[in-house]
């Protein structure tokens, strides 16, 4: 009877929830704009969607989402339920940080080499002007970070398509589950080949970012950590 109730009780939720995204999307949600900043449209988040007012910060949104991860029994499944939405790389990468470093494994740093494509126009005069010191603090979307953090156990998520016909694609999530100097091994945990060990090389990813007057070629591993992940281009 009780679990009865308690699905009765999550199915109302979950369509109050469906019809308010609905208003949401339909723009037929009342205004809730303050009267200090007339030109801005503000909707009101229901309480029911936000954390406690005492929890509202980054190490609120980490306990909340994903508690104690040392102590979750089956882990893939774990992390395959959760995630933290992020509206860019810089605040994604925040977020990551914050959680690896809760992680009680030792940690491997890889840093990439970056150059700027030579067959760039005006290459060597972009050269001059942007050595690799600025191209290893560029973020873009696809690229993968010049400085990599990683320990054992953590989720990635990559950012390629490495070999297809294996799971390994743009997109697939993985768990490290050991580190070395060439090699990331990792488990795929989505997909067709959920289960599976996968073996991560270096690669040399190329950006395709129109707002710089070049492209960046940058030899990483092609992941990144994938607790927080964007959810537009940044």
């Amino acid at each position: 009877m009780h679990v009865q109730l308690f699905l009765i009780f999550e199915k109302v939720e979950l369509d109050k929830f469906a019809q308010w995204l609905l208003y949401i999307g339909n723009g037929t949600v009342p205004c809730s704009t303050p009267a200090e900043n007339p030109d801005t449209s503000w909707v009101q988040i229901p309480d029911n969607l936000q954390l406690p007012p005492d929890e509202r910060n980054l190490g609120g949104l980490v306990i909340f989402v994903y508690g104690t991860i040392a102590h979750a029994p089956e882990l893939a499944a774990y992390l395959c339920e959760r995630a933290i939405l992020a509206p860019t790389n810089e605040v994604a990468s925040t977020i990551n940080r914050e959680i690896v470093d809760q992680i009680a494994t030792e940690e491997m740093s890889y840093y990439s080499s970056d150059s700027i494509d030579d067959a760039t126009s005006n290459y060597c005069t972009l050269e001059s002007l942007y050595p690799q010191e600025f191209l290893n603090t560029i973020q873009m979307s696809g690229l993968p970070d010049h400085h990599l953090q990683l320990k054992i156990g953590v989720p990635i998520m990559l950012l390629r398509n490495l070999d297809p016909p294996r799971g390994l694609c743009n997109g697939t999530r993985l768990i490290v589950t050991q580190l070395t100097n060439r090699i990331i091994e990792a488990e795929i945990i989505t997909g067709k080949a959920k289960g599976s060990k996968a073996y991560i090389p270096r690669i040399v990813c190329t950006s395709t970012d129109p707002k710089w007057p070049f492209k960046i070629k940058r030899r990483q591993f092609s992941v990144r950590v994938s607790y927080a992940m964007t959810i537009n281009k940044s």
